[in-house]
């Protein structure tokens, strides 16, 4: 009994490897299940995955710096109007006017010697008084097209532009990495589901292979050749693999979660998995060879490549901050209300056009600051390749290595179902006979459940390690 219930203990706890645990399954659902392979399955994954959508959005937005940095190449053309109310406009204001002789007075012929009070009469004219001011009230009108080109600004354009191509090519790079990450993972639950559902018939085999041994012992019993202990143990064994079916068959639902989460379908649409776990052995290339591989096609290293360039582009840009920029300039305006009436009510137009130039000459070593920041980011991208290649070469070892190890373990497991499913042939037919106890028939059987299990696993191990390797390689076509 002992090795009935590690057989199916071992059923179990693969049956449950790698999936989330939760409550009992929900109530089965009445509606014809779809059923889907492994192809549709990753195909609803990249058509319905949101992270995937959020990818493409980054892809747009990279794609929009782009333009933006290219827009520093072309001209500026600029219109702009304006209206403004005043009250300190220029105005001409008249007085009272002022006079002022304009000849010599006459003299009284009486008093000849004294001019005044004896002049009789004196010639003026009156000089109007006048005054600018700036009280009156009114509009001032304004319309202006204008426009700049920068001739020279230090390389910062042609490196800006190179900096966002290669930022728009980086968001490629992730979009495709999302993708990878996405099918290894609808892989990995696929061939969980397979697994589960694989465990559960050979739980359903032990249960009906137990009932009929059952059958057998209490007909036995009923002729008188065998105990009523016999049949006491078999009901018990019976009844230990009853929650064992129960919880398989959880397993598998649970399974069917993971992958319908991963594939983004409502988690209340009953699914079938199409397909069964099988062995197909491949030819495996050297590690070196694949370990080049990885670094070719593996997006994460391509991503890092592109960032290790767009550091250097942030490297001269901020470099060029110390160098001086020259612009053309040009604008055509025309305008009216800032006059004194009556030209107040006349358009005015007129132009500027020219060259500009600034050099920089201290800035608080702002620039020199952000060169030495922008480096330092470079060496961090550096570094951070040598990181990657180092995790690549691992993870493409990891997986050789697990190939290798489940390629002998299912030759070993094949031989060891083989095996048990002799003995408990044996076993069987010596029972009948009255030649091997009720004891010899179930461990018999016990360990050929164990066997069949072993062998599941082993094969789905397999599986899932080639799908670990194409991963580790940026799930190049290998098969």
């Amino acid at each position: 009994m002992r090795s009935l219930l590690t057989a199916l203990g071992l059923i179990f706890f693969i049956s449950f490897a790698s999936v989330v645990h939760g409550e009992v399954a929900p109530p089965a659902d009445t509606r014809e299940p779809v059923r889907l392979t492994l192809a549709d399955c990753i195909s609803l994954g990249l058509a319905q995955n949101p992270q995937l959508d959020m990818g493409k959005a980054q892809i747009d937005q990279a794609r929009s710096r782009t333009l933006q940095a290219k827009a520093g190449k072309l001209p500026t053309v600029k219109f702009s109007a304006s209206v403004v109310r005043s009250n300190q406009l220029m105005e001409f204001k008249t007085s009272d006017p002022t006079m002022f002789p304009s000849g010599p007075s006459v003299i009284d012929p009486n008093n000849p010697g004294v001019p005044y009070p004896g002049v009789i009469h004196v010639h003026q004219l009156g000089f109007p008084g006048f005054e600018i001011s700036s009280t009156r009230e009114g509009d001032i009108y304004g319309v202006k097209l204008e426009s700049q080109y920068a001739l020279y600004v230090g390389g910062r354009l042609k490196n800006g532009i190179k900096a966002a191509k290669l930022n728009e090519q980086a968001a490629h790079e992730d979009l495709r990495q999302k993708k990878n990450e996405l099918v290894y993972n609808v892989t990995q639950a696929f061939y969980l589901v397979l697994l589960t559902q694989e465990m559960l018939k050979v739980v359903d085999e032990a249960y009906a292979t137990t009932d009929a041994h059952y059958r057998q012992v209490k007909a036995f019993y009923n002729e008188g050749m065998v105990s009523n202990l016999d049949v006491l143990k078999v009901e018990a064994y019976l009844a230990a693999i009853r929650p064992k079916q129960i919880e398989a068959g959880n397993g598998v639902e649970m399974a069917k979660l993971l992958l319908k989460n991963h594939i983004n379908i409502d988690l209340a649409t009953p699914i079938e998995a199409v397909g069964e776990l099988e062995y197909e052995p491949h030819e495996l290339p050297l590690p070196d060879d694949l370990y080049a591989q990885a670094i070719k096609y593996r997006p994460e290293a391509r991503t890092l490549e592109l960032r290790r360039q767009m550091a250097e582009k942030l490297v001269e840009i901020n470099k060029a901050n110390a160098y001086p920029t020259v612009g053309l300039f040009a604008n055509y305006a025309w305008d009216r209300g800032a006059e004194m009436p009556p030209n107040d009510k006349i358009w005015r137009d007129g132009y500027q056009a020219g060259v500009g130039m600034s050099v920089p000459l201290f800035d608080g070593r702002a620039t020199e600051g952000k060169v030495a920041e922008a480096r330092a980011q470079l060496r961090q991208v550096e570094m951070g390749q040598r990181v990657l290649e180092l995790g690549v070469k691992t993870q493409v070892e990891q997986a050789v290595l697990t190939l290798r190890a489940a390629e002998k373990k299912i030759a070993a497991e094949a031989a060891n179902v083989e095996a048990a499913q002799k003995s408990y042939d044996v076993a069987k037919a010596r029972y009948s006979v009255g030649l091997a106890t009720n004891l010899d028939v179930m461990d018999a059987h016990a360990q050929l459940s164990q066997a069949k299990a072993q062998r599941l696993a082993a094969i789905h191990d397999y599986n899932l390690a080639w799908a670990q390797l194409e991963a580790a390689l940026g799930l190049p076509e290998m098969r």
